[in-house]
């Protein structure tokens, strides 16, 4: 392809008509919101390369951003920016998964950016997602206080394992069942958080979830970190109340992944008064959930077993440090 903004002509074939087909190209989508509240994610990252994150973890991530603030996820703006060695069949079938991933959120994409470049050696993707808050939502009702109960719904490291499942194959086969890793590779599917979508629409969200944290890059001890500088206040915690799934276990194991530092796309962070009614309803809407601590005044406690420690800030991304071939930390 040649620099600059991508032709009228390959626009129309191979972006705009492709989405139509899916169903998911909505311009004409109303950019006022019926509340006048509209909660927005971001995501960024490059696509192709060995563990670079998919279109599935980079659209998942920006829609849990507006989970997180309340919303229902409604729309995504994308932009990319294409090296000069992509080929226009590569690109529609980039947005054929695009559309694919969109579809699955219940989503619609209503703008597209892109522009070719030679200042990049493959895609560069972001998205910009956008969703309705159904009402205000007053302050004192999402205060966070002491001793509120922290909960993990979803499970920590989907993303990150399917990830190394799809591009460490080989590597995986020397130790573990073939079946297994082909099945924890398309665990994609499963970054949807469907029961949480569908419990931030009701009316009564606000009074369960007083506060929200994707867990995404930087795995599990990131987002705890990420939601004490929001609350302003400390957690305490035990690592093995979470609901982690043995593969995701065993993957990192065999690749020496740290699995509190791996990607950690598929669960999320909850504060809430209400513990014992916000894991009953995310249960039987068949979402993993589990209490997993606390609120406290200050710092992050973590308890593994007999093990204490106070969590650090956040460190390099698992699957990055993976491809600058560094050794697993403690």
């Amino acid at each position: 392809m040649i620099t600059g903004k991508l032709t009228p002509a390959v626009m129309q074939r191979s972006v705009q008509r492709v989405l139509q087909r899916a169903g998911v190209y909505k311009p004409e989508y109303p950019a006022k919101s019926r509340t006048g509240i509209w909660r927005q994610g971001n995501s960024l990252g490059t696509l192709g390369g060995e563990l670079d994150r998919t279109p599935d973890m980079l659209l998942a991530e920006a829609a849990a951003l507006v989970l997180a603030g309340g919303a229902v996820p409604a729309r995504f703006d994308l932009s990319l920016m294409l090296p000069t060695a992509c080929s226009e069949e590569e690109l529609r079938s980039l947005m054929e998964e695009i559309a694919r991933v969109v579809s699955s959120w219940e989503a619609v994409v209503t703008e597209v950016l892109c522009q070719v470049s030679d200042a990049v050696n493959r895609p560069v993707f972001t998205a910009v997602c956008l969703g309705e808050s159904p009402a205000v939502r007053p302050e004192e009702t999402r205060a966070v206080r002491e001793e509120m109960a922290l909960v993990m719904a979803g499970t920590p490291g989907l993303g990150g394992t399917a990830r190394l499942c799809q591009s460490r194959q080989e590597a995986l086969k020397r130790r573990l069942p073939g079946r297994m890793i082909s099945e924890t590779a398309g665990w994609m599917e499963r970054l949807q958080l469907r029961a949480l979508r569908r419990m931030i629409g009701e009316p009564t969200a606000d009074t369960l979830i007083r506060a929200m944290q994707p867990v995404a890059q930087g795995g599990v001890f990131e987002a705890l970190w990420d939601l004490a500088a929001r609350t302003g206040l400390g957690l305490e915690l035990d690592l093995r109340a979470m609901p982690m799934e043995q593969e995701v276990v065993e993957v990192c194991e065999v690749l020496g992944v740290h699995p509190y530092r791996l990607n950690g796309q598929g669960a999320v962070l909850l504060i809430t008064d209400q513990p014992k009614e916000l894991c009953r309803r995310l249960l039987e809407a068949g979402e993993n959930a589990a209490v997993i601590g606390h609120v406290t005044a200050k710092a992050v406690v973590v308890h593994n077993g007999e093990e204490t420690r106070y969590l650090e800030k956040p460190q390099q991304e698992e699957l990055d440090r993976l491809v600058q071939g560094a050794q697993i930390r403690p």
